[in-house]
């Protein structure tokens, strides 16, 4: 795995926690339409309960792995920054916080610290090798 790639995966594991959470929205959307009468009759005694626990397990099935992946996407954020403080450059420090940390685009990073994009990409790519230095030095391997 390259250091892009290692430093990238928090950012992953975000989009997956969103794709979830709006997984977890669906279901809910479901479980109330299910228990809604819509003719204002009283419910009869044969409705179905059981589709509604199935419902409801699987909503605290995905709730459980939300949580799951929040913990993970938080030591994963945490081990980042770690990796990030390492570096000797507060330039280099902040164009990977912004990028790995914050997800900023890069127009929005250019932006924000008034660089052009070519020395912005060339501080990146500064940053990067860092980075991979400051891993192998610390004896820890990134991997796949």
């Amino acid at each position: 795995m390259t250091v892009k790639a290692y430093l990238s995966q928090a950012f992953l594991l975000e989009q997956k926690i969103n794709s979830k959470v709006a997984q977890a929205e669906s279901l809910r959307n479901a479980a109330t339409k299910a228990g809604v009468e819509l003719n204002g009759m009283p419910p009869s005694a044969s409705r179905n309960v059981s589709g509604m626990e199935d419902i409801i397990a699987k909503m605290v099935d995905l709730q459980n792995d939300i949580a799951d992946h929040m913990n993970r996407l938080l030591d994963l954020k945490r081990e980042v920054a770690e990796i990030i403080n390492q570096i000797d450059s507060h330039k280099h420090q902040l164009v990977l916080e912004l990028r790995y940390l914050c997800y900023k685009n890069w127009e929005d990073i250019a932006d924000e610290l008034n660089y052009q994009r070519k020395y912005l990409f060339r501080l990146h790519k500064q940053a990067l090798e860092k980075v991979d230095t400051k891993r192998y030095q610390k004896g820890t391997r990134i991997t796949t």
